[in-house]
């Protein structure tokens, strides 16, 4: 059964709930934010209308972070923008205790900072933002993600996770 608290041994076996989660990962009824048209009318859609855009259409909306506090794609419509926490115990038990006090609802985002691209002709160092990588190919991604530490700048796997 799993505990509420972390142990200060590691499990030998991973923990197995006996009851279901509550956590279903499901797209809500209510509407996101979309756009301020030209009349200053804010315009909202819901994740039906989000899942009939084209799939570019629905990762840019969908990649989105909060510049307000109005909602976002991605927090309304979870299970279209595949956004959904995780929730299943992990497969091996840890070689470590937990450490947090915090339940284990952790959710994977990007952070705001910036990743270390390369140093140009003229000797400066470009950086950017997860956006950018967002949209860059796949394959491009693949590759800028995949890179170690050479020295002590950010990488892209760091700042952006989820991506």
């Amino acid at each position: 059964v799993p505990s509420l608290l972390p142990s200060s041994v590691p499990s030998q076996a991973p923990s197995v709930s006996q009851q279901p989660s509550d956590y279903i990962c499901e797209d809500k009824t209510s509407l996101f934010y979309l756009k301020t048209n030209d009349n200053g009318i804010e315009i909202f859609k819901d994740c039906d209308w989000l899942r009939n855009r084209p799939p570019d259409r629905q990762e840019n909306l969908c990649a989105r972070t909060a510049s307000s506090k109005k909602p976002l794609a991605k927090d309304v419509c979870p299970f279209t923008c595949d956004t959904c926490r995780t929730t299943s115990p992990s497969v091996a038990p840890s070689s470590a205790p937990s450490v947090s006090q915090q339940p284990s609802d952790y959710i994977c985002e990007d952070k705001t900072s910036l990743f270390y691209l390369k140093t140009n002709d003229n000797g400066i160092e470009i950086f950017k933002d997860c956006d950018w990588l967002r949209n860059r190919p796949p394959d491009r991604q693949e590759n800028l993600c995949a890179r170690t530490a050479s020295s002590k700048k950010p990488l892209a796997k760091d700042v952006c996770p989820f991506t």
